[in-house]
């Protein structure tokens, strides 16, 4: 009996493990850029969701205790950014107002810390399209009954 347990926690504690293909193409919120597993602090970073002007959003991934893994969003300045205080106190400013905010519809912001120099806050993934995506879609659908409104085949009010 003690084997098996003794079996069962080495397996625990080596998971193979992966995220991109465990989740339904359609619950990506963008299709994660693939890496090759790089670690950052605690956290191993297996996707890029996005790169913007002043930070990088990765699909990352946190192992606790028994091989119990969290998959969350891990938002990391970008490296020429690092060194500029301003832009450091902005970082730092944004964290201070997201730890405030609490709304179901609103993610959850788990930490945000500093490893190797870099700033990072930790957020809750949620699996799902990109807003922009969906944002777009509606400017498209407003521009097509638009069209049909004024080629008279909506009817007017």
């Amino acid at each position: 009996m003690t084997d098996e347990l003794t079996r069962k926690r080495e397996e625990r504690s080596k998971p193979e493990i992966s995220i991109c293909a465990s989740l339904p193409d359609d619950e990506l919120a963008s299709e994660p850029k693939p890496l090759a597993g790089e670690r950052f602090g605690k956290y191993l970073l297996v996707g890029e969701l996005a790169t913007g002007g002043m930070a990088e959003i990765f699909l990352a991934v946190h192992e606790w205790l028994e091989g119990v893994l969290k998959v969350v969003a891990l938002k990391r300045v970008l490296p020429h950014l690092s060194n500029s205080p301003e832009f450091i106190q902005m970082f730092i400013d944004e964290a201070r107002i997201v730890a405030r905010l609490d709304h179901p519809h609103i993610v959850r912001t788990y930490e945000f810390d500093e490893f190797a120099g870099r700033y990072f806050t930790v957020m809750e993934y949620l699996a799902g399209e990109d807003l922009r995506k969906v944002l777009n879609r509606i400017v498209v659908s407003r521009q097509q009954i638009w069209e049909l409104h004024n080629h008279q085949l909506l009817p007017r009010r």
